[in-house]
């Protein structure tokens, strides 16, 4: 009976010990603090499979980051982690030259790896509109000097990198609704900070054209649009690389979900058209990544959908412009590179309505 009793004793404590840990995790999980979350996010984003690709949408990283990550959902739920993230990016990449020095295509060791996707993290959750609202005045352009300095640095020590900040990315993704954009506008940068800010800002403001157009062109497709030609320009591909303009095409149409859908809407062309038309061709310095812009719209300008959905006024007007663009691609003052269109119509050669027409 003892024996019993002993049992039932040491059960029962087993079973009240065992119910006090899983009670306390349980109310641990529930008042994590705001550091906590935050720092569990960093080392989350910072591990190895946590890279953004060149081909994912800001809003998409942060998905993805949520779901696999519940501290960086319930702090994104939060929206009062502004002060918090601000912190530690200045304290940690406050000075210019940190991340600089790595090129896009340098080989870096895992320690760098990780820092370069902490500060990713960070560049991406400031971008958001809650950042923006939780911070400062003086706090904000503290944030935005930063930036724009840093990628001052990258320009002249790592050509080609510096549009690769996550911030301005998301902020180019959200447009003239991003919170950042007017702070953009009004930041009176001067020399190589202004030419980057004016880039950001001309990211911004590139689909405007389409709100107050007489055409009726769906919302849909002017997203699908925006995200398809966002996620060629940071990709690694260039009409320059391929000899034909059916194989950039293919590329596009295989590697980027969005180019595909778009090709599929019944009004394209016409998003396509109207874009191509108020885009001028960029200088020479500073033009690789608007350049790649005009590229995405010249390769999808020359397809038969296309040719087919404009007025014979319009195809006027548009070989015109194509012409036009090559003669300042060749002048030595704007940014060179092969015209799409015609790469891609010189491929199709007799069976191209482009070619017909002409």
């Amino acid at each position: 009976m003892r024996k019993f009793n002993v049992l039932a004793v040491f059960l029962l404590i087993t079973l009240l010990a065992t119910g006090c840990v899983a009670s306390s995790q349980s109310t641990e999980t529930k008042t994590k603090s705001l550091g906590d979350l935050y720092n569990a996010g960093l080392e989350y984003a910072a591990e190895d499979g946590q890279r953004i690709e060149w081909n994912e949408l800001p809003d998409e990283v942060l998905e993805r980051w949520s779901g696999g990550c519940a501290e960086i959902a319930e702090l994104l739920a939060r929206g009062d982690y502004g002060e918090a993230v601000y912190k530690h990016y200045m304290d940690t990449f406050g000075n210019t030259q940190s991340g600089v020095t790595v090129g896009y295509t340098d080989e870096v060791s895992d320690a760098v790896e990780r820092m370069l996707r902490r500060m990713d993290f960070d560049e991406m959750l400031l971008s958001q509109d809650a950042a923006y609202d939780g911070l400062s005045d003086s706090e904000r352009r503290e944030i935005l000097d930063t930036i724009v300095y840093k990628s001052v640095k990258r320009k002249n020590e790592k050509w080609g990198t510096y549009y690769l900040s996550q911030f301005y990315n998301s902020i180019a993704c959200r447009g003239t609704q991003s919170k950042w954009y007017e702070l953009l506008k009004n930041s009176e940068y001067t020399g190589e900070a202004k030419k980057i800010a004016d880039n950001v800002i001309q990211r911004c403001e590139q689909f405007e054209i389409f709100m107050s157009m007489e055409y009726d062109v769906s919302d849909d497709t002017v997203t699908l649009y925006r995200n398809a030609q966002f996620k060629y320009m940071v990709s690694p591909y260039t009409i320059m690389l391929y000899d034909t303009g059916d194989a950039m095409f293919d590329t596009i149409i295989q590697t980027i979900p969005e180019a595909k859908d778009l090709s599929e809407t019944a009004d394209y062309p016409r998003v396509l058209y109207e874009h191509y038309m108020h885009t001028d061709v960029p200088l020479k310095d500073d033009g690789y990544y608007a350049s790649k812009a005009m590229e995405f719209d010249e390769v999808m300008l020359a397809t038969d959908a296309v040719c087919a959905a404009l007025s014979d006024e319009e195809k006027d007007a548009l070989i015109q412009k194509m012409n036009d663009n090559v003669i300042l691609r060749n002048d030595g003052e704007h940014y060179p590179c092969k015209n799409g269109f015609f790469a891609y119509i010189e491929w199709a050669g007799e069976k191209s309505n482009w070619n017909k027409y002409m």
